[in-house]
């Protein structure tokens, strides 16, 4: 690379203001062309008197920075502020060397090319812009005064001077730094960040508030997040800002509503409800910020910030969402609810009409303390046990699950001695295996009245626990792809608990543990088996009981009562879902959403495990279920027309 050094020079009244009076351009290159460029220059119009030094700079700078050449087809002509030679642009110099039909001439030109420098990089780390020219700093216009150009040009000496010593920064970037993050940490969100080189005062924080029906909708809460400023505001991307917005507030709006918002059913505002100004929605996050800060309205779009927004420090916008609900319903075909649209009732002495059901406390829904004492499992508090993994392995045609003890993996583990949880009919013990904490559960009452459960029916019901799970896996893993299929939107934040059946292990000379209840166990046929799952520390929320199946609103819920519907009329009329709880917890693929666990199923014979309450469980089911958008939208038949030849 060629040494790139800061010029200056004396000023000549005739020509100040023409050009920029500082530029990194080539020393070699300055004193070659002058003399040859000095008679020229002296024949021009423009140029009094005798030709100065500067004079010939700006024009020689204009001359270098342009991609042409003496030929007027040549060249693309835009102008590159730092490129340092005369003639083409890096692009046109290696297009102009290949063949316009060629696969190399193709590749060339879909390459980035820095439009500030004009040079191409395969992997381009900013939009538009190389690595070399992010990090100079911005130059400044002449200014239309001597004094004014003195003074800039001191100014850019001085930084180009500290830039090749290098010297460290005199501000304390550390005191910016927040103690919370300000991206989001998820393997998306990392993705998105990552190689951007962007620190705390180069982001942009956005804050944002929703409103419907004209109002601010206090139930989605507002936002706040910082954003690289060269991110889009609105584009077809997956990195644009609006886009990453519905992602946060779409959680809160399914709650209420069966349908995901899209950015058809918005409207970017500024804050208090302000137009935006027209076109500045399509383009960077950056140029939006600008356009808007330097314009007549600035004092309206920055002056009185909510006040989530007027703590932040930096580059601060204060963003609306304007839901767009009609949009929304004629869309989906669904009402949208929020409580922006609930009014005051009015003082008349008449009430409001309320859906008296919706504030009815229901059977499944019980009241249950999130408040949780965590304290490490020791040996003191238990025994360890040596625990054999079974292995289950699943038909992906036809689901039909096998267990099998054959080279099952052995493992230390703690189980501890007193109850965790207990159910109507199983005990959970709190376990450690490889540093991570899990449920133990077993069988006490299977309807032969409370510890009168023997080891082998106790291995028998666990195994139909395992099943089960692997069934539901099984239908809501083609559930989702049927909905993908036919354009259905489903929730995708569930799944079933990851679960596994495990043998406590007695060598010789050992005892059970005490969570087992046997004081001794010598039987060379049966097993003190155990259903393993992970421990969740958050509260359970119940969609169904094991005969009640409401009609809960919300896209999750009508997820899960739409994915019964679909289990049952694709294992034709012999299986239904019940008893579906869950709790929150972290998917197998990373993110956030319902873990279901302990769900129930009844079939037409009545042998799917305990509480399969067989004809009646499923006629249970056919009554009470309604069919929403999803089962409709599956083209799924009402419970009371499908699986009519399993009822016998």
């Amino acid at each position: 690379m060629p040494t790139h050094t800061c010029i200056s020079f004396s000023f000549d009244p005739c020509t100040t203001g023409l050009f920029p009076l500082t530029k990194h351009i080539v020393r070699a290159q300055l004193v070659a062309n002058w003399e040859r460029d000095r008679q020229a220059l002296a024949s021009q119009e423009c140029i009094k008197g005798e030709p100065t030094f500067i004079n010939w700079c700006n024009i020689f700078i204009s001359r270098m920075t342009l991609c042409k050449t003496d030929t007027e087809t040549e060249g693309c002509g835009l102008e590159f502020p730092e490129k340092t030679l005369e003639g083409l642009c890096r692009r046109c110099t290696a297009l102009d060397a290949l063949s316009p039909e060629s696969d190399a001439y193709q590749a060339t030109s879909q390459i980035s090319q820095c439009l500030s420098c004009g040079v191409l990089w395969k992997h381009m780390p900013f939009k538009n812009l190389c690595g070399t020219c992010h990090r100079k700093p911005a130059e400044s216009e002449a200014a239309g005064l001597v004094g004014d150009g003195v003074s800039a040009v001191n100014a850019h000496r001085s930084e180009a001077f500290a830039q090749r010593l290098k010297r460290p920064p005199t501000i304390n970037q550390l005191a910016k730094v927040s103690a919370q993050p300000t991206l989001p940490l998820t393997t998306a969100g990392l993705d998105t960040f990552r190689n951007v080189g962007y620190n705390d005062a180069d982001c942009i924080k956005v804050c944002v508030e929703a409103r419907t029906n004209g109002k601010i909708d206090a139930r989605l809460g507002t936002t706040s997040r910082a954003y690289p400023p060269n991110m889009l505001v609105d584009a077809n991307t997956s990195t644009e800002v609006l886009e990453n917005i519905l992602t946060t507030l779409n959680p809160t709006w399914e709650k209420a509503n069966s349908r995901s918002l899209q950015l058809s059913d918005i409207d970017l505002r500024m804050h208090g409800n302000q137009t935006i100004i027209p076109g500045s929605q399509n383009s960077t996050l950056q140029d939006f910020y600008e356009v808007h800060k330097r314009s007549a309205s600035s004092e309206i779009y920055f002056g009185k910030l909510p006040k989530m927004a007027a703590c932040l420090k930096g580059k601060v916008l204060a963003i609306e969402l304007w839901i767009d609900t009609s949009a929304y319903e004629e869309r989906t075909g669904q009402t949208a609810i929020s409580s922006a649209a609930k009014g005051k009732r009015k003082a008349t002495g008449h009430r409001t009409t309320v859906d008296v059901t919706a504030k009815r406390p229901r059977v499944s829904l019980n009241l249950e303390t999130t408040f949780k004492r965590r304290s490490a499992l020791s040996v003191e508090d238990g025994n360890t046990i040596s625990l054999k993994l079974a292995h289950v392995n699943v038909d992906p045609e036809e689901c039909d699950p096998t267990i099998s003890w054959d080279a099952s993996e052995t493992k230390s583990a703690i189980i501890a001695s007193s109850i965790f949880k207990s159910g109507k009919m199983k005990n959970c013990y709190k376990v450690v295996m490889d540093d991570k904490e899990y449920v133990a559960k077993c069988f006490f009452e299977i309807g032969n009245g409370i510890d009168k459960v023997t080891p082998a029916e106790n291995a028998k019901h666990l195994m139909e626990e395992v099943e089960r799970c692997e069934y539901g896996r099984w239908f809501l893993h083609n559930f989702r792809t049927s909905a993908a299929e036919m354009g259905v939107e489903v929730a995708d934040n569930i799944e079933f608990t990851q679960c596994f059946l495990a043998e406590e292990l007695l060598p010789a000379g050992t005892s059970p543990s005490v969570a087992s209840g046997l004081d001794e166990f010598d039987d060379p046929v049966n097993k003190i088996i155990w259903f393993l799952e992970p421990l969740r520390h958050t509260a359970v929320v119940r969609w169904s009981g094991t005969l009640q199946h409401p009609d809960h609103k919300g896209k999750l819920a009508q997820t899960l009562a739409a994915f019964v519907h679909y289990a049952y009329s694709y294992s034709e009329g012999t299986l239904v879902f019940a008893d579906l709880q869950g709790s929150k917890g972290t998917l197998s693929n990373g993110k956030s959403g319902m873990v279901l666990f302990d769900v129930m199923t009844h079939s037409p014979n009545g042998m799917t495990g305990v509480g399969d309450h067989g004809p009646e469980g499923v006629k249970c089911w056919r009554e009470q279920h309604v069919c929403r958008e999803i089962c409709e939208g599956l083209k799924l038949e009402s419970g009371e027309d499908d699986g009519e030849d399993n009822e016998e």
